[in-house]
């Protein structure tokens, strides 16, 4: 069985920088879901919003006698 070398200074600190960069990536990537998200979430309330207007629409369209 081999030993396991401890890092040299170096290699060590790359590997610092490296979990530094990934955990900030990680970070970032859980914002731009965030950011995703309530987005998304807007974007199905603006539908709502939407969808019931031309459901108005339509029915003021059709007390006006117009076929639908």
């Amino acid at each position: 069985m081999s030993e396991v070398q401890p890092l040299k200074g170096d290699e060590q600190s790359q590997l610092e920088n490296l979990l530094k960069f990934l955990t900030q990536s990680v970070f970032t990537f859980d914002l731009k879901i965030q950011w995703l998200e309530k987005r998304i979430s807007n974007l199905e309330k603006d539908y709502e919003k939407i969808s019931r207007r031309l459901d108005d629409i339509i029915d003021l369209l059709k007390s006006w006698g117009l076929k639908i």
